[in-house]
């Protein structure tokens, strides 16, 4: 599960910039999971299978699995929202925003290319999936957002 999980390059990423703006983090997060994911969907999605199952030693593969990574990005999301850098939510739902369009364009890349043509580097989509990501999570108006 740990060799798997796209969650080992994520830790790399925060633990390189553990106090790095948003704006250098994320897109460095997007990469990393992208990265960790390309080639190997269909084996996240047979893993995610098993969890949903409930058997316990699968739910234990994974939880050490997201050991690292995962807590150190909702660590630092949670820092970042509490500077008032990025938009206060539950940092898993933020976590959700940023990894949902990466996966859901990994699994439908395939299709996509061929059927209807997609010649947009997955690199270049992961850093257009991380400034919408930075857009949307900017703090709003007048909510003290600090620059330091």
């Amino acid at each position: 599960m740990r060799a798997c999980s796209p969650w080992e390059p994520v830790a790399d990423a925060i633990q390189a910039m553990p106090d790095g703006r948003p704006e250098e983090v994320v897109p460095a997060v997007g990469h990393a999971m992208a990265e960790a994911m390309d080639g190997r969907t269909g084996l996240l999605l047979r893993m995610v299978f098993e969890l949903l199952k409930g058997d316990p030693d699968t739910t234990e593969g994974m939880r050490q699995g997201m050991a690292r990574g995962l807590p150190d990005l909702v660590q630092y999301l949670s820092r970042q929202m509490a500077a008032g850098r990025v938009r206060p939510m539950h940092p898993v739902l933020a976590i959700q925003l940023l990894a949902g369009p990466i996966v859901a364009h990994l699994l439908t890349r395939p299709l996509a290319e061929p059927l209807i043509g997609f010649p947009t580097p997955t690199n270049a989509v992961v850093a257009q999936v991380a400034e919408a990501w930075l857009r949307a999570m900017a703090p709003e108006e007048g909510t003290g957002a600090r620059s330091d």
